[in-house]
């Protein structure tokens, strides 16, 4: 079995095949995986700061926009009577 293996591996170093697969194609596969990675990670790094950084840079216009709609909402649901009236009737059952 230890004599195969040898055999098997002085065929393998006298093989030029062997050492195109192990000089060529595998350090490039190897290359090409790494660098896929880090594409990947780059674009999801890069989008997850893109959703992230939108709470902690607001400009003062959409401040300003932003509770000028919520003091809307407020007037709105304040001059609207229903919810009250409502709660009354439920508490009277």
């Amino acid at each position: 079995n230890k004599i195969i293996a040898v055999g098997k591996t002085v065929l393998n170093y006298a093989n030029p095949i062997f050492w195109f697969r192990k000089l060529a194609i595998k350090p490039s596969t190897t290359l090409v995986t790494k660098e896929a990675c880090k594409y990947i990670i780059s674009i999801f790094g890069e989008e997850t700061n893109k959703i992230y950084s939108k709470k902690y840079r607001q400009t003062a216009e959409e401040i300003a926009k932003a509770e000028a709609d919520f003091d809307k909402l407020i007037a709105e649901t304040s001059a609207y009577e229903g919810p009250e009236e409502s709660e009354e009737v439920v508490r009277e059952k």
